[in-house]
């Protein structure tokens, strides 16, 4: 199976590739990078480009690619990259995915256990509806950005990680800092981290 895989550089991205080959699959990375070289393509979400012959040949595709939630102070300049840099891409794959005739059926988005919000203890489940706060928007939104594909047939699937750790990198030190001071137990960091 072709895989292809946006935000395949991020913490997620690389550890899903490495899987993805291990098991015997061709992975097709969706890269920025004016010259992507082999076994990549490229794409420019803000700019709204696509390699559509490229996109066309895989099986499925997996979006992952998104500024890192933790990698800077939120003003209103990287709250808005946040944003954008998750509603383009998906927007951009959904359009392109919907438009063709034989391309990839399948859709996998990332999203964040933050659609919820902060809600103490109440117990939540997928039927839950969503909260109220910036990532809980941004999430709302980057959701919504694959209603295209869903136009066309396509099922996207959506998946929440809460927070991430790889075990070669250990947890992030925004992270640590949480955990240590007793803020981590109810805190939820759903960072793809790929620049994609």
């Amino acid at each position: 199976m072709l895989v292809a895989v946006t935000g395949s550089t991020g913490m997620i991205g690389s550890v899903l590739v490495s899987s993805l080959v291990a098991d015997g699959h061709e992975v097709l990375r969706f890269t920025r990078s004016p010259s992507p070289g082999p076994g990549a393509a490229r794409w420019d979400p803000a700019g709204g480009t696509i390699d559509s012959e490229a996109l066309s040949k895989a099986d499925a595709v997996v979006h992952l690619a998104g500024r890192n939630i933790a990698a800077l102070r939120w003003t209103p300049k990287v709250k808005r990259e946040i944003l954008d840099s998750r509603t383009h891409g998906t927007r951009l794959l959904a359009e392109t995915m919907a438009g063709l005739p034989d391309g990839p059926r399948v859709l996998v988005t990332a999203s964040g256990i933050n659609f919820y919000g902060d809600r103490g203890d109440e117990v939540l489940t997928e039927t839950s509806p969503g909260g109220q706060g910036f990532l809980a928007e941004v999430c709302r939104q980057w959701e919504g950005a694959a209603d295209p594909a869903r136009a066309a047939g396509i099922a996207p699937s959506t998946c929440e990680p809460g927070s991430c750790r790889r075990h070669a990198a250990g947890c992030c030190p925004s992270c640590c800092r949480c955990s240590g001071s007793g803020w981590g137990a109810g805190s939820a960091l759903a960072a793809s981290g790929g620049a994609g």
